[in-house]
């Protein structure tokens, strides 16, 4: 009776040996396949970040913006003071031209697009770095002189406030001579060095004559 016995407990000690052996080698092998798993998952995001850091051309690269191509298609990214990200632009078919109009007090710059050919397929706009202040987008713009930018609306030449129109506004349609019969016949204009007067070019007559006429502001 006490050999059955024994008999029994060995067999039931020899099963529970089997069976821990039994998961230990389950356990290993789920524990493999996750590290697989993790490792196969790194190596295809590592390898789309590489596709894309092999897709970056950075174009230009300044204290407060920087233009770069991915893709075919353009971006810009502008910076504050301390060079902490304010705002990314894009994507643009056509790559932006950045220009500082003011390196200090305060430091504006500004963004132009030209999608075509003449000043009618141009837009822009201004980010003045010391306030993190973006202005609207303008079409067609001429000139900037300290906070005063001049674009063309139609066949007239809007003066304004570059943030505020509220400050300043001033359209000029009263020219002298009349306009040549052409799609675009404003062709230029430019402040005066104390921004108190802006003369404009423009095209006039059948023979297409460029003529130019000053305004105070």
């Amino acid at each position: 009776m006490l050999n059955r016995k024994r008999i029994t407990l060995f067999i039931v000690f020899v099963v529970c040996i089997l069976v821990l052996y039994s998961c230990q080698t389950t356990h290993t092998v789920d524990s493999s396949e996750n590290k697989a798993s993790m490792l196969d998952e790194y190596e295809s995001s590592k390898s789309v970040h590489e596709g894309i850091t092999r897709n970056e051309e950075i174009l230009e690269d300044s204290t407060y913006y920087k233009v770069l191509l991915s893709n075919s298609q353009y971006y810009c990214t502008f910076y504050d003071k301390s060079h902490q990200v304010v705002r990314v632009d894009g994507p643009y078919s056509k790559i932006p031209k950045v220009s500082v109009v003011n390196d200090s007090n305060p430091t504006l710059l500004r963004l132009t697009i030209q999608t075509g050919t003449g000043i009618g397929t141009q837009y822009g706009y201004f980010y003045l770095v010391d306030e993190m202040k973006f202005s609207e987008t303008f079409q067609s713009i001429l000139d900037q002189s300290e906070n005063l930018v001049a674009y063309i609306d139609k066949e007239k030449v809007v003066v304004r406030d570059i943030f505020d129109k509220t400050k300043y506004d001033k359209e000029i349609s009263d020219f002298r001579d009349p306009f040549s019969n052409v799609a675009q016949p404003i062709t230029n204009a430019s402040f005066s060095d104390d921004s108190k007067t802006i003369t404009v070019t423009y095209l006039t007559g059948d023979n297409f004559r460029e003529v130019s006429e000053t305004f105070e502001i």
